[in-house]
């Protein structure tokens, strides 16, 4: 196998996590989504890690992008394994169980391979890049939106309700701000550019359906707060907007949020289980108890939240 082959088995298995961590679940496993993915992510994650060392190993040649940016992500990864060194549950926090795998120090390595794959096998490819994860976002939210409409109108691809609409606040931010300032060198062109342009129109309203359809405030925030924030720093470069026309949709948009974020209801009624969490003060208490009665600095460990909040939240909880 030769270099190029090996660089081309690389690119192929970052595309295709990028593409499906999102959309990836086994219906038939006990956990549908966190360990599927996690063992999806990691074993992509790797191989591709593995087919990038192989490589460079063929050419005798070791490349790594430099970069103060570097340092950040090793540094968030040594917290995480001396919180998880800490922990009250060190299976839990180094691995992951119970639909915390998302949160342990195994995932959090994984991601942080991701990160030195993306910028030096990748940073060619920011517009694949974006394409893929335009669409798998669409393909989400059409997803999700579907099954509030079924038997089991609680899943989705991501995974409570709330938290998929978290995702597509936040890929629909992403979509905006590239809607508005994309030009041709950052788009694909002929049909693979219309099916881009089709999804970063698409995504924002289908967020904004799936929000409308959950009636939560908290996602109604930080839609508005997001796009707010991204208008804000639209100003400085307004000169840079190619057309400013583009600009009219996530204005519409946010307009439209507003009433549903204070006041009005949401029109559309959609039975579906509602998601209780814990207010500020709840949380607040739970962590500073957490701090005094573990470690100060790294807490129980990574993942361990829902043990802490067994062990110290307020009495108010049980009524």
């Amino acid at each position: 196998m030769n270099m190029n082959r090996l660089t081309s088995a690389t690119r192929w298995l970052l595309y295709i996590n990028i593409f499906f961590v999102p959309l990836f679940f086994l219906p038939f496993t006990i956990d549908f989504l966190e360990l599927n993915k996690q063992t999806f992510f990691l074993v992509l994650t790797f191989v591709a890690a593995l087919t990038w060392i192989a490589g460079m190993m063929l050419q005798k040649r070791f490349s790594f992008r430099r970069g103060w940016i570097n340092i950040l992500p090793l540094l968030y990864l040594v917290a995480v394994a001396v919180s998880a060194f800490y922990s009250s549950s060190p299976f839990l926090s180094w691995v992951g169980t119970s639909s915390q795998e998302y949160t342990s120090a195994l995932t959090t390595f994984g991601f942080v391979v991701l990160f030195y794959l993306v910028i030096n096998v990748l940073s060619d490819k920011h517009r694949a890049i974006h394409f893929l994860l335009l669409l798998s976002a669409v393909i989400t939210g059409l997803f999700s939106i579907i099954s509030l409409f079924t038997q089991n109108n609680s899943f989705n691809t991501v995974g409570t309700i709330n938290a998929a609409g978290v995702y597509l606040v936040v890929m629909s931010i992403f979509a905006s701000a590239l809607w508005l300032f994309h030009t041709k060198e950052w788009m694909f062109r002929k049909f693979v550019g219309v099916v881009e342009r089709v999804t970063l129109i698409c995504l924002p309203i289908i967020t904004f359906v799936y929000i409308l359809f959950v009636d939560y405030w908290l996602l109604w925030f930080v839609f508005v707060l997001g796009h707010v924030i991204l208008f804000v720093l639209m100003l400085p470069r307004a000169r840079d907007l190619t057309n400013s026309l583009r600009s009219i949709l996530p204005i519409m948009l946010v307009i439209f949020a507003l009433p549903f974020w204070f006041f009005l209801p949401s029109p559309i009624s959609v039975s579906i289980p509602s998601e209780l969490s814990p207010n500020t003060t709840a949380s607040t208490t739970v962590a500073q108890k957490t701090l005094d009665n573990f470690s100060p600095l790294f807490g129980s460990g990574p993942g361990t939240y829902t043990f802490d909040f067994a062990t110290f939240h307020g009495p108010e909880i049980n009524q």
